[in-house]
């Protein structure tokens, strides 16, 4: 490995980002399918004794990412905006 990595520093630049690159995508992708695979484990060992309204990886994923969607959208558009008038015309905001 130590022989590899002073290869490498030899190297052009792009080069070095190329291997760069794909190293973390090969490290992403590991990280990925063992996310993936614990799915299948935890829902293998206690079959019996979950609910059968289980949520599958793909759409576990897809609800994370809408609800960041959401969340941002209110974060720029203020969606959790409060507003109460009193008979005294006092107007009550959130703090900004």
């Amino acid at each position: 490995m130590m022989e590899f990595i002073e290869k490498l520093r030899s190297k052009p630049d792009h080069v070095k980002k190329n291997v760069a690159f794909f190293t973390s995508l090969g490290v992403t992708v590991l990280i990925f399918v063992l996310w993936l695979a614990s799915f299948n484990i935890i829902s293998g060992t206690n079959s019996n004794n979950m609910a059968k309204n289980t949520r599958t990886p793909l759409s576990s994923l897809t609800a994370s990412v809408g609800d960041v969607f959401g969340y941002m959208r209110d974060l720029f558009t203020g969606g959790n905006k409060v507003l109460y008038q009193a008979d005294d015309n006092i107007e009550v905001l959130p703090k900004r």
